[in-house]
């Protein structure tokens, strides 16, 4: 028996085929839990920045006798809008915060009093807009901001007035495809979407129709947060 030939035999072509088969489901496997992970980090990113938001919030709130920022307000000095993302800046380490690193769609805008090549990730409550802090009793219940998504062909202070507030919670089906200009909540981390409280805690339910309890619902059960819907009581 020739021990040297034995010892010198390589893989035959069905091995060979064999190990590739292998390794190819093994990544098809993996991949997915890696990207999964990796949007993970994203989303606790995204939640850390509603937090600082939501600490500006407050910190706004104390300043103004308790009473939350506007969606906008127009100065006669200025043609662009003063959004409460500018409303709060003074309370905000950076514009950074406004922007979702899973948001990659949203129109980038040079801002005045924000910067440049700014998009905004989040939009707040238009029924909580202005609002006494009184006026909300159940901040636990209360959505503050939610995240959301901005598509235009020109970024001017229209656009920004219309991405500043959000009027539902929850995803309507669309009868027109597709929209001109949309605005919607968006589900961007695995089909999660991250929403922040008045009590400033953050909470991240699977889209398109998450249950909000205490909000006025539409004949399609989507939660409604429009300037004359009520808050949570």
């Amino acid at each position: 028996m020739d021990i040297r030939r034995d010892c010198n035999t390589g893989f035959t072509l069905i091995e060979l085929l064999v190990v590739i088969a292998l390794v190819a489901v093994l990544a098809a496997l993996l991949v997915p839990v890696f990207a999964r992970a990796h949007e993970k980090v994203k989303q606790t990113s995204c939640a850390n920045n509603l937090k600082q938001i939501g600490t500006a919030f407050k910190l706004y709130a104390q300043d103004y006798d308790e009473y939350l920022p506007q969606g906008y307000l127009m100065e006669s000095s200025s043609i662009w809008p003063k959004t409460w993302d500018i409303q709060i800046q003074p309370y905000l380490k950076n514009a950074q915060v406004l922007m979702c690193p899973s948001d990659t769609i949203s129109a980038q805008v040079d801002v005045p009093g924000l910067g440049k090549q700014i998009y905004r990730s989040y939009s707040l409550t238009d029924n909580l807009a202005g609002k006494a802090l009184a006026q909300a009793p159940v901040s636990s219940s209360t959505v503050l901001l939610l995240e959301t998504f901005s598509l235009s062909q020109e970024g001017g202070p229209d656009f920004w007035i219309i991405y500043a507030t959000a009027y539902q919670l929850g995803k309507t089906s669309l009868t027109v495809e597709p929209p001109a200009t949309v605005e919607y909540p968006d589900f961007r981390h695995s089909e999660m979407g991250n929403y922040l409280f008045l009590d400033t805690h953050v909470k991240a339910p699977k889209g398109p129709n998450p249950s909000f309890p205490g909000y006025k619902r539409n004949s399609q059960g989507v939660a409604l947060c429009g300037t004359m819907d009520p808050l949570p009581q």
